[in-house]
């Protein structure tokens, strides 16, 4: 059976940002399990930092809004990446949620800035003509 028309149904506005995040927790998930031995940095607070970050510039990217989910939707993003890792104790959990309190109370875990972005795609656009 072959159809034509799957192509032109559209997604929900819900539905896309499940499926956006849903895919940011595999890229996380993906980016830590390529740290080598990752598995001995699950009480690290530069790993809770790292994800809490990922989680930042990747919800900001994909222009999903705090409004349209939950209250603290980050904080269950990053704790659905530590389900992934494996890291499902509760004193894992507790650990990442009290590290992600404390990163953000001393604004720590940041967008990156405007021109940090405008560069990296100059530099991509530059590499394109040489």
């Amino acid at each position: 059976m072959e159809s034509n028309s799957i192509d032109f149904v559209s997604q929900t506005p819900s539905l896309h940002s499940f499926v956006v995040l849903n895919k940011i927790v595999e890229i996380i998930t993906d980016r830590v399990k390529a740290i080598p031995n990752y598995q001995s940095l699950r009480l690290s607070l530069d790993v809770v930092l790292f994800i809490c970050n990922l989680i930042e510039n990747l919800v900001y990217e994909n222009n999903i809004k705090a409004k349209d989910q939950g209250h603290h939707f980050k904080k269950e993003i990053a704790l659905n990446v530590y389900r992934h890792l494996d890291w499902i104790k509760d004193d894992d959990k507790q650990f990442l949620l009290n590290s992600i309190q404390f990163l953000w109370s001393s604004g720590r875990i940041r967008k990156i800035s405007l021109w940090k972005r405008l560069w990296a795609k100059f530099r991509r656009f530059g590499f394109l003509f040489k």
